[in-house]
């Protein structure tokens, strides 16, 4: 293959919405020469192909998905290809990854959107509150714990000069999310980025597609004060949906900052 692009996260900066555009626009993106492959898929995202490149997944070492990909492309004549998951961005192996990129296509580029810390972690609180975790502390309490898990998480920088130093910087682009946001969306700068022409990006639908928005901080709070409450798991599912809706639907608290919810002066 001439090419294969790898979008690689990371989480939070609309990696949902890219991949249920593509999900949806197989054919289209085929018809224009981009294949979306089957092999390695879950859901809409490619995690068994990042799986095994990371040693805290339960196919860790395992490369059969990889094969796999290789079958499957043998069969394909498109002559670009692209992977989607957030976890490429956190694979213990930069290297093992390179290797089985270059064994399928000519170059790899691979795409990477960071956020600002403060807001990707402030995202990352409110799925934790509002999703089966049913985490109900504030976001001071889940701030230590995901820094004693992940210490280096926001250490874009790192992060970076990791990933360059093995691909070479020329085939890496790293995209500020709340610029490309402002601008024109993910998914748009996503096709540009390929090698996409305008015209024939504008002719897909779902390029303004937006999942899981996030909910407005006096709905988090209510839903982490709820967590506190036995109850059974679907129901709470069910109204904890409920109230995101209704508070992004009606814009209740839009732009009100809750205690639960802010990070401190000296955070």
């Amino acid at each position: 293959k001439e090419a294969l692009y790898i979008h690689a996260g990371l989480s939070k900066t609309g990696t949902t919405a890219l991949q249920q555009f593509l999900a949806r626009n197989r054919e289209g993106l085929a018809a224009r020469g981009y294949y979306l492959p089957n092999a390695g898929l879950r859901r809409a995202q490619h995690y068994y192909l990042q799986a095994g490149l990371r040693a805290i997944t339960e196919t860790y070492l395992d490369y059969s998905h990889w094969q796999d990909l290789r079958d499957e492309l043998g069969q394909r004549s498109e002559a670009g290809i692209i992977l989607t998951s957030e976890g490429f961005s956190d694979v213990d192996n930069i290297a093992a990854l390179r290797d089985l990129a270059h064994a399928i296509a000519k170059r790899v580029h691979e795409i990477l959107y960071f956020r600002r810390q403060d807001e990707w972690l402030r995202s990352k609180y409110k799925t934790w509150v509002k999703d089966q975790r049913r985490f109900n502390g504030t976001l001071s309490l889940y701030l230590r714990y995901e820094m004693a898990r992940h210490r280096n998480s926001c250490d874009y920088l790192s992060r970076a000069r990791k990933w360059t130093r093995v691909f070479s910087a020329k085939n890496v682009s790293l995209r500020p999310y709340r610029h490309v946001v402002g601008a024109r969306g993910v998914v748009r700068d996503f096709l540009d980025l390929i090698g996409m022409t305008e015209p024939d990006a504008k002719e897909f639908p779902d390029l303004e597609l937006k999942t899981h928005v996030s909910a407005p901080d006096v709905a988090t709070d209510l839903i982490g004060r709820l967590n506190n409450l036995p109850s059974l798991p679907s129901l709470q599912w069910r109204i904890s949906r409920e109230i995101q809706r209704v508070s992004v639907e009606h814009g209740i608290g839009i732009g009100k900052v809750t205690r639960s919810c802010a990070f401190t002066t000296a955070e």
